[in-house]
């Protein structure tokens, strides 16, 4: 048996993403699609496949060919006429593999591999439906007497057996059919820009193949079209999500995740007090040294009107810690009128000859303080920095955050701060821990910066999570060497999975 994946296509409705990359190559949880495909296939048993290409067609057979040349033979048929055709005439390309007992399916899938495995297996003819499933984008099935009578997007949902997830097993038989049926729509009546899901309506309709549905039942699959789809997937297809309620701690970002200015993120507020219900120590751990902990926290009441009450713990925080634990007594501070005040009940401010210089998130921030810094680094006096984060967010966009003010000074001087207190800094995150009194493996941390909060979890035994909801957005996802376990559009559909 062999197995035909028909990957052509653009995928126009994951741009940004596929400009870059073919399709069957976007990530569904760290993983390209076309793995998901391949790595069911070997499951079932089938190592001869045939992949018809189109778009971008060298990225996809350099990582097929790296990747899987050992475990399977793998053939490339490449339609250089993907712009104008459909993916019947790339199986139209292939059809002479199209004989014997074949697997046939489209790229864009992700599915649970004993579907394949179960699938393979069947009698004759079979189509993996979704008994039950009325989807608008899929192939629908009408199904009489047990046989495949049609499959077309325009069955209505009262003719509907379920939905196709486009992966058929065709024997010899069915294949000879095709074969045939297939030259002559593409070269007699000149068919070029169809579904191979037309082919098959027709030959199911003049009873040429006889082909029935294998239930799928409580397996899991997607087909993924576009954004929404992708972030559907990524939720159905990540059983990391399943042991967040083993989790004791949840070390939640506040910009982007929570909040964006003074407008909670839609969810937010019913999340956390989800895990308030359930019982979970959460704690809001912001690199924003723009205010006080205390400030930050009843900030987020105002926000949340008093429904919960957080816990904030800050890069300020673990500013000043450390810089006590250097035995560092004086500091110029280049900081706000309320963290100045702050900072003033915990070290003596110099301006002149101070033990270090400590850079915060100064929203007031002025050419003096700029200048007076600059004459202090120029000075070797040591220099710190409460975090690196570049813009901060707001409801009319990012404005510029304390690592602006770093790329500047070091612009002016060539020196950068000998350390940073916040996030991704292993030291800070030991640092949330401690405070929460738990271990690495019992925490989760959540955020929308791929820089600071998924990178802190580097490494590590903390889940990183990150939301769409922020900064980051999924495209910039796709090409980051920065991973999370989890990636959810936001917080709020975290709350099926704490209980």
């Amino acid at each position: 048996m062999r197995a035909i994946i028909l990957a052509a296509g653009i995928g126009s409705r994951l741009h940004p993403i596929t400009l870059k990359k073919p399709k069957t190559l976007v990530t569904v949880n760290n993983r390209p699609m076309i793995d998901y495909i391949i790595e069911s296939l070997l499951y079932a048993g089938v190592a001869e496949i045939v992949v018809c290409t189109g778009y971008r067609s060298s990225q996809l057979h350099a990582h097929l060919s790296e990747a899987y040349s050992a475990k399977a033979k793998i053939t490339f048929v490449e339609n250089l006429s993907f712009q104008t055709t459909n993916n019947m005439y790339s199986l139209y390309l292939a059809r002479e593999y199209l004989c014997g007992d074949v697997m046939l399916m489209n790229a864009d899938l992700v599915f649970d591999k004993e579907i394949m495995a179960q699938l393979v297996v069947q009698p004759g003819c079979a189509i993996a439906v979704d008994k039950g499933n009325y989807l608008e984008e899929a192939m629908k099935l009408v199904v009489a007497d047990g046989i495949v009578s049609s499959i077309s997007k325009q069955i209505t949902r009262a003719d509907a057996y379920g939905s196709s997830i486009d992966v058929y097993k065709l024997d010899a038989a069915a294949t000879e059919v095709l074969a045939g049926y297939i030259q002559k729509i593409v070269e007699v009546e000149g068919q070029l820009n169809q579904w191979t899901e037309v082919l098959l309506d027709r030959v199911f309709k003049e009873k040429l193949i006889e082909a029935r549905p294998y239930d799928i039942g409580d397996l899991r699959w997607y087909e993924i079209d576009n954004f929404g789809d992708l972030a559907a997937a990524e939720v159905l297809f990540n059983d990391k999500l399943a042991q967040l309620n083993e989790k004791k701690v949840f070390l939640l970002d506040k910009d982007g995740t929570l909040a964006v200015g003074n407008t909670p993120i839609p969810g937010a507020v019913e999340f956390l007090k989800q895990l308030d219900t359930a019982k979970k120590k959460w704690v809001v751990a912001s690199n924003n040294s723009s205010r006080t902990s205390e400030d930050h926290g009843h900030k987020l009441r105002a926000l949340f009107n008093g429904e919960v009450t957080p816990q904030v713990v800050t890069s300020l925080d673990h500013a000043i810690s450390a810089l006590k634990a250097k035995g560092v007594a004086s500091i110029y501070a280049v900081a706000n009128r309320s963290v100045s005040t702050y900072l003033s009940s915990h070290f003596e401010f110099n301006s002149n000859n101070p033990d270090a210089l400590l850079l915060t998130y100064d929203d007031e921030i002025d050419y003096k303080k700029l200048r007076n810094a600059i004459h202090l680094i120029n000075a070797s006096v040591p220099y710190y920095a409460t975090h690196i984060d570049m813009v901060c967010p707001t409801e009319a966009g990012s404005i510029p955050d304390i690592g602006t003010y770093i790329e500047m000074i070091a612009s002016c001087t060539g020196v950068r701060p000998e350390a940073t207190f916040g996030k991704p800094t292993r030291e800070y995150l030991n640092f949330l821990l401690a405070n929460c009194g738990t271990e690495q493996d019992d925490a989760v941390l959540i955020g929308d910066r791929l820089y600071t909060d998924i990178e802190s979890c580097a490494g590590t035994k903390v889940t990183s999570i990150l939301v769409l909801s922020g900064e980051t957005s999924r495209a910039e996802y796709e090409f980051s060497d920065c991973h999370a376990d989890i990636i959810v559009p936001g917080v709020e559909t975290l709350r099926k999975f704490i209980q």
